[in-house]
């Protein structure tokens, strides 16, 4: 906290709601020496440039390769370059600034405010957290759209994180009730994951080796593409997937079927992950498929559809990443979220109101015990839907629970017993009430031991 006032807020803004405008308008606005934290080259990038739409001068603390190809894109987008390494502002990826902690250690101390991004992974003792104590002087400024973590670990001062007070703004609902971000529409295939043998880990989500297993175990890669060619066909899409080999094999799956697709992982270049987008903005791919990569504060407002073949037992994790179609866009009328990994029955749906805290809580990745209205998919559309309606708002299908008060009834045909078959089913019966020495001396005869 700072030394001047021990005050560190958090600011929860539901994925859409311009988290990275809205702390760019506050360094600006605030007029002091402020570093802003993001933990992927992609969100250091987003950060610089939402600076520079705010005419906010500031050095760059990521490689070097980072640097220069948002100085590239400065020129590009702006006609001058924001960057300027003798600015008291910065924009820092997470991984530089530890990697870095001692050379840096006297300029974090003359930060007057620390911004984070994604601000849920900020606990004390981990890269974020060090980070955060490094700046001694500092305001502190956390934001978010998923202001809790899998583990159940708080983000409160009070708790694991650093945290004193929470401003909520507007929440999914609202944004979409106000036009801000776009309806959406989710289908539910049946899903051919194993997911009954999935246990969260200690860190509140499942781990690498079991999705890849329960991928690996099923035909899910031609599900997804089968059903995007069915509900989808035509409209951008992002594709979580499990591990590396399902990602290979699910661009493979789509360039097979006529549906031009690539692939972004952790290791893809800033360069080349920048020339891939304008590809997909541009129409010329129509598929990114991904691990992680893409879910939290990706902007891409063009996608369309999210197909999720990536079962999460966090509830932030599935927030993000269904977020990433919500994005307005020029004739796009909804979003389409095709759920092959449960996660919307194992969440609820991501506009329904929940209730925020700083505090620790039990381990839970999923809040649908407590605050979730269960769902249900409807067997005729696919189309989720919250209960209790027992209509399909899609297609109108009335739902008939089985009845379970009186006996199935089939088609069958009716066989007389015959003499023949009556003597063997008496057999049967005369074998069962013999006395156990009768019936012993009877095996015995056949030539069966005791």
């Amino acid at each position: 906290g700072c030394k001047r006032c021990e005050v560190d807020m958090r600011g929860v803004i539901a994925p859409g709601g311009a988290k990275t405008r809205c702390f760019s308008h506050i360094v600006r606005e605030m007029a002091r020496a402020s570093l802003l934290v993001a933990h992927r080259s992609e969100l250091v990038y987003q950060a610089s440039s939402a600076l520079a739409m705010n005419g906010v001068v500031h050095s760059v603390i990521a490689p070097d390769a980072v640097t220069r190809f948002i100085r590239q894109h400065h020129l590009a987008e702006f006609g001058r370059c924001y960057v300027d390494t003798t600015s008291l502002n910065a924009v820092a990826g997470v991984d530089t600034v530890v990697a870095r902690m001692g050379e840096l250690r006297q300029r974090l101390e003359r930060f007057e405010l620390i911004v984070t991004d994604e601000a849920h992974h900020q606990e004390k003792g981990n890269k974020w957290g060090n980070v955060r104590e490094a700046c001694v002087n500092a305001l502190g400024l956390g934001v978010t759209a998923t202001p809790y973590r899998a583990d159940g670990k708080g983000l409160g001062r009070h708790a694991s994180g650093f945290h004193d007070d929470m401003i909520v703004g507007r929440t999914m609902g609202e944004l979409i009730a106000d036009g801000s971000l776009s309806p959406y529409k989710i289908y539910a295939p049946v899903s051919h994951l194993r997911l009954d043998k999935l246990k969260a880990g200690a860190a509140g989500d499942y781990s690498k080796a079991q999705l890849k297993e329960a991928a690996q175990d099923s035909g899910i890669v031609g599900d997804v593409v089968a059903n995007y060619l069915k509900l989808a066909r035509g409209k951008l899409g992002l594709t979580f997937v499990t591990d590396m080999e399902t990602a290979h094999a699910t661009v493979a799956a789509y360039n097979a079927a006529g549906v031009p697709a690539a692939l972004i992982t952790g290791k893809t270049s800033s360069s080349e992950r920048a020339r891939i987008m304008r590809q997909f903005k541009r129409r010329e791919l129509m598929q990114l498929v991904n691990i992680d990569v893409l879910g939290e504060g990706t902007d891409v407002p063009a996608v369309e559809v999210v197909s999720m073949a990536r079962p999460t037992a966090s509830l932030g994790l599935f927030l993000q990443q269904f977020g990433r179609a919500l994005r307005k866009a020029v004739g796009k009328t909804h979003a389409i979220i095709i759920d092959h990994a449960s996660n919307t029955m194992r969440h609820g749906l991501p506009d329904t109101h929940r209730v925020y805290t700083l505090d620790n809580r039990e381990r839970k990745a999923s809040m649908q015990a407590d605050d979730v209205m269960p769902t249900r998919t409807c067997l005729e559309c696919l189309s989720v839907y919250q209960l209790p309606a027992k209509v399909c708002p899609e297609c109108g299908a009335l739902h008939v629970p089985p009845d379970r008060s009186a006996p199935e009834h089939v088609d069958g045909d009716l066989t007389e017993l015959t003499e023949d078959l009556l003597h063997i089913l008496r057999g049967g019966k005369d074998a069962i009430d013999l006395d156990m020495l009768s019936r012993e001396s009877q095996l015995k005869q056949q030539g069966l031991s005791g």
